[in-house]
């Protein structure tokens, strides 16, 4: 199988888990087209770094991607990342991608990365962070109270971290390649699949 025919799979499966997810009691089968292109029928506005508060005072950059012609609220996918959200292509396309399929998409710098605020610990925020992030979504006018996250590795295993919190608006995670590596020994949290002892 060839690379573009890959990518394209992925694309179809990262979209259909989310509308499943997110709309399954409102779908039929005539919603789908029979094919995907590289982006959907939305043209997609972007607002960037709004400072979202945490719970603590702290504020976190977060850039908005939203359908273009969207005057209603839409469910939301969070993309949080330490790798800077204005040069991290892998999330940018993703949040294009998914914000011209009807979504709202809110990439977020994490914790002391980027333009946030902070001190950036690996694994140290990723829980609490990510749940005030929703809960700070739920109240957008934008948005309605379903939230879906989605990104591989640090992208998927801080997806990990977040599901333990239970926040009831998040419905749906696409945790790629990730949860492998993290874990803890002796009440000490370890990453990159390094333990002592």
């Amino acid at each position: 199988m060839n690379l573009v025919l890959k990518h394209s799979i992925l694309k179809i499966m990262i979209l259909a888990s989310f509308v499943f997810v997110i709309f399954a009691s409102k779908l039929s089968a005539q919603d789908f087209p029979p094919g995907v292109s590289e982006s959907g029928p939305f043209d997609v506005k972007v607002t960037k770094d709004i400072m979202v508060p945490m719970r603590d005072g702290v504020k976190l950059a977060t850039d908005l991607y939203a359908p273009a012609s969207s005057t209603g609220k839409l469910p939301t996918v969070i993309i949080r990342l330490p790798y800077i959200k204005d040069t991290y292509t892998t999330a940018v396309s993703a949040a294009n991608y998914i914000a011209s399929h009807g979504f709202n998409v809110a990439v977020q710098d994490m914790r002391g990365r980027g333009k946030s605020e902070g001190q950036f610990l690996v694994f140290g925020n990723e829980r609490r962070d990510g749940y005030d992030f929703i809960d700070w979504i739920i109240r957008q006018p934008w948005s309605t109270d379903r939230v879906g996250s989605y990104g591989c590795s640090y992208l998927g295993e801080n997806q990990i971290l977040l599901a333990a919190e239970k926040h009831p608006n998040h419905k749906a995670m696409i945790a790629q390649a990730a949860g492998g590596a993290i874990g803890s020994l002796d009440d000490s949290y370890k990453y990159f699949a390094a333990y002592n002892g």
